[in-house]
């Protein structure tokens, strides 16, 4: 999953794969082994890590990832709601949003 920077429903809850993707180990095409990220987030520097992930393994052989686990939501509530026009619907994400909550997409975090 890590290969193609998956994304999905989860994704304004959770970001997508490279938010969790913290270091990777490869191997370049000349057998050099080099390490990326690591153990800490938002580490200085050029974003290796984000460009490899979702490369579909085309720029290099990845052996070793490292990723971040997320905890599982305390709790999780369904809403159903019914409007009268698109309008409607847009302004109530619109405001669930910046009252900072977040969909989950009915699923569980995300996994690498």
């Amino acid at each position: 999953m890590w290969l193609k920077n998956a994304g999905g429903p989860t994704t304004l809850a959770y970001g997508v794969t490279t938010n969790h993707v913290l270091g990777l180990e490869l191997v370049l095409p000349d057998g050099t082994v080099v390490e990326t990220g690591g153990k800490a987030p938002d580490l200085p520097g050029y974003d290796l890590t984000g460009l490899l992930t979702g490369s579909e393994g085309t720029m290099a052989l990845v052996t070793k990832v490292t990723v971040r686990l997320m905890r599982k939501a305390e709790t999780v509530k369904t809403a159903l709601a019914v409007y009268e026009s698109n309008e409607d619907a847009g302004r109530t994400v619109a405001e669930i949003t910046a009252r900072g909550i977040t969909a989950g997409g009915g699923g569980d975090a995300p996994t690498a």
